[in-house]
């Protein structure tokens, strides 16, 4: 039932579930460490769904110590995208970035068709840490691979992938890159929902509206300067050929004897 309330996201009633599930096992079956664990994690996911960090994190510090020995590696790498997360809300990245990794080499190892949608998060999760430590092209390679799994299996994070690669292009000063994600996260959307109110995809195209004007506006920036620059150029140009006369060698003589009779006279 727990685990049946936690995918409703009705995290009070699948905490207390849990909860029940956890005294019983442990008075019925104290030895059974794998599933004592588990339990313990589900808290600690149920708690963390409640913003109730500092309890989730207790809860799943005490279900590694539980499983570590059982070599349940999905579990094992849950409990650290989930501490991993908890860093994150704190927030201390440096932690969570620790934790996030962790995890993404145990899911890794799986390679498991199932885990797709595992992978696709944590990804996304580290990008997302990169992200605020301004590493922008360390977050833009993980938003990416993140990309190609969530189009590949139609993710419901799609969208906001592509939303969030185009941000790190607009952090990068790229806008034509950025401009050309934001208009793919339109396109999505649109075929998502077909509506032209919706609220994302409105504020979708108001940034995409306001990118282009800043964009455009940059270019006549840049025009104007290298215009200016240009005339400068030429002006400088001119002016150096009016102060600066060539006399031809056979001139040469001509001119200083006839200075140095002018001297004379």
């Amino acid at each position: 039932m727990g685990a049946i309330c936690l995918d409703q996201n009705n995290y009070n009633d699948s905490l207390l579930h849990y909860s029940e599930a956890l005294k019983i096992k442990k008075k019925t079956d104290p030895s059974n460490n794998t599933l004592i664990g588990a339990i313990t994690s589900c808290i600690g996911k149920s708690l963390f769904k409640q913003h109730n960090y500092d309890e989730a994190l207790e809860h799943l510090i005490e279900a590694f110590e539980i499983l570590k020995q059982s070599g349940d590696s999905i579990e094992l790498a849950t409990i650290h995208e989930f501490i991993g997360k908890i860093y994150y809300e704190k927030p201390d990245l440096e932690i969570s970035l620790k934790h996030l990794l962790i995890a993404l080499e145990l899911y890794d190892k799986l390679k498991s068709t199932e885990n797709d949608s595992k992978l696709e998060n944590i990804l996304g999760t580290i990008a997302n840490v990169l992200y605020d430590k301004q590493d922008f092209q360390t977050a833009l390679s993980y938003y990416k691979k993140s990309l190609i799994i969530a189009d590949n299996n139609d993710s419901p994070n799609l969208v906001s992938t592509l939303y969030q690669i185009s941000q790190v292009y607009f952090q990068m000063n790229n806008m034509n890159y950025g401009i050309e994600y934001i208009k793919r996260c339109i396109e999505v959307q649109e075929a998502l929902v077909d509506d032209e109110n919706d609220q994302d995809l409105m504020s979708f195209k108001q940034v995409l509206s306001f990118t282009q004007l800043l964009n455009s506006t940059r270019k006549q920036k840049r025009r104007r300067k290298y215009k200016r620059l240009f005339h400068k150029k030429r002006y400088q140009r001119r002016m150096k050929k009016k102060t600066v006369v060539m006399v031809p060698p056979e001139l040469g003589n001509l001119i200083t004897e006839f200075y140095e009779q002018s001297q004379t006279v």
